[in-house]
């Protein structure tokens, strides 16, 4: 049971810093945004005054490029989402571990206390002699 137990920890750690690196990228992206937030306010008056008369793939192209965050964000989701399943996973394992302990110290306890009720049972069966 223990490897199972490690295998889960291990995936959760590795979740858990998979997600500590999208959300630096994710904080990275929003500094970024911080800076260009005015930029952007200019060029959409720009783009949109471009876009009535008219405009080329290329600059369609740089407007996209402001979704740049979102994306970050998504991955962010996406990146949390997993390491709280895997997360789940370890508290599943570890209650699936606790429950087989227990059973197994049930267990270990019947056979001493089967143990001492033959050994109890057998000396008032058979007293000793002097």
């Amino acid at each position: 049971m223990q490897p199972i137990i490690e295998l889960a920890k291990s995936k959760e750690q590795n979740a858990a810093a998979a997600f500590g690196q999208a959300r630096a990228e994710l904080g990275s992206q929003q500094a970024r945004l911080e800076e260009l937030q005015n930029y952007r306010i200019e060029y959409i008056a720009r783009f949109n005054q471009q876009a009535l008369l008219g405009m080329d793939a290329l600059k369609v192209k740089d407007f996209q490029q402001f979704h740049v965050v979102d994306k970050a964000e998504q991955h962010v989701e996406q990146k949390r989402e997993h390491w709280l399943n895997e997360r789940r996973q370890l508290g599943v394992y570890d209650q699936l571990k606790d429950r087989y302990q227990s059973a197994e110290q049930r267990d270990q306890d019947r056979l001493e206390q089967k143990d001492t009720d033959e050994r109890a049972q057998r000396s008032t069966a058979y007293p000793k002699q002097d």
